[in-house]
């Protein structure tokens, strides 16, 4: 904050960053480790994954990761590709009304005009900028043949940035009389942006001039915006496919854990010890399983008996 005298202030200010800023970094550092140990597990087991030779439990891990991490990336791609087509669509919409919204207020001015040529450019261009500034948006017209005849912003058409001549390709489908409004993508070198056309018509419904809106102004916001989206999508899902590897781990040792302990089981059986039954209170397969481990245990001490005698 700094005085300039005692009526008025100059007050510095930055937006404060938010969590998703914060951890952004360091999601990405996850992501890059993340890949890197991916990569090098396989490349190290490459020859493993392909014989006999991996665990069970290994190929229980690898299966339900791989599973998890495509549908996390599938739905992230898809999310992505959502939020990118909804801020497309809401960009369109908020174009269509404001085009709209300045037509209405052309068609009342160009009310009486049987056409425009370049006579009215001093009549009307007044009342062009006026509009412009009202809706904080350029506003191009153009003639019947598609010539530029007033614009907001005449210093773009002046320096050759832009051609004063319409797009070719809609000012053919306004002949056409195929569309009645016409959005499209254009360029000024680099600058990609949307633009908007629409016809002018009088009172007699006749067509005497393009109304043009290009849509740039706010595209770099937008772009920022629809940024901050994709990176707070890509940390949550990052986030999860963290959490789903974790649980991956932990849930693939507790499905292993009692074939692990039946293997140990079998390896320390031996004739005339004492070999020591499982006990498991669960009815499913792996139940049975250990079942049939404790009868081997029984017959193996019934024919160690028999074998003293």
């Amino acid at each position: 904050i700094y005085n300039v005298d005692k009526n008025n202030k100059i007050i510095v200010s930055i937006k404060e960053q938010g969590i998703v800023e914060y951890i952004t970094p360091f999601t990405i550092v996850f992501i890059f480790l993340l890949s890197a140990l991916a990569i090098y597990y396989l490349l190290y087991n490459r020859k493993r994954l392909f014989d006999k030779s991996i665990s069970l439990k290994d190929k229980i891990r690898l299966y339900m990761i791989f599973i998890v991490i495509c549908s996390l990336l599938a739905m992230m791609f898809v999310t992505i590709s959502f939020i990118n087509n909804n801020f497309e669509h809401q960009n369109n919409k908020e174009l269509k009304t404001k085009i709209q919204t300045i037509l209405t207020e052309l068609e009342q001015t160009f009310a009486q005009q049987s056409n425009i040529t370049d006579n009215d450019y001093d009549y009307f261009s007044e009342h062009i900028i006026k509009l412009s500034n009202l809706f904080a948006t350029d506003i191009n017209m153009y003639d019947n043949k598609g010539n530029l005849l007033i614009s907001s912003r005449p210093q773009i058409f002046e320096e050759g940035f832009e051609s004063q001549r319409l797009n070719p390709n809609v000012l053919r489908k306004f002949k056409n009389k195929t569309n009645t409004l016409i959005i499209t993508n254009e360029n000024i070198g680099k600058l990609k942006y949307t633009s908007a056309y629409i016809p002018v018509r009088n009172y007699q419904s006749k067509n005497i001039a393009y109304l043009n809106i290009p849509y740039f102004s706010k595209e770099t916001d937008i772009k920022k915006e629809l940024y901050s989206f994709i990176v707070t999508t890509i940390n949550i899902y990052a986030m999860l496919i963290m959490i789903a590897i974790i649980l991956a781990v932990f849930i693939t040792s507790k499905i292993t854990e009692p074939l692990s302990l039946i293997k140990d089981k079998l390896k320390s059986i031996k004739i005339g010890s004492e070999n020591e039954k499982i006990e498991w209170k669960q009815q499913d397969e792996i139940g049975e399983l250990i079942g049939e481990y404790n009868k081997l245990v029984d017959q193996i001490i019934v024919s160690t008996e028999k074998l003293a005698k």
